[in-house]
């Protein structure tokens, strides 16, 4: 796992990923992880290092931050 993208993604989230109506969440987290990627881009951190920080996905996990599924125990 890489450092540089778990600091990059645990910061990233706090800044741009809130709680939202259980109506709302998949889309939400689609354009959320579609965000997360091109600002991860932006700062040479590619997809497969986020991916390996989240273990279940970034998708899934920022799905987990809005409120929409529970993660497994790490």
């Amino acid at each position: 796992m890489s450092e540089r993208a778990s600091n990059f993604l645990a910061d990233w989230i706090g800044k741009h990923v809130h709680q939202v109506p259980e109506g709302e969440r998949e889309q939400k987290a689609e354009q959320l992880t579609e965000q997360c990627l091109e600002d991860a881009r932006a700062q040479g951190i590619h997809a497969d290092e986020l991916n390996n920080a989240t273990q279940t996905g970034l998708h899934h996990y920022i799905l987990a931050e809005l409120g929409g599924i529970e993660l497994p125990p790490h």
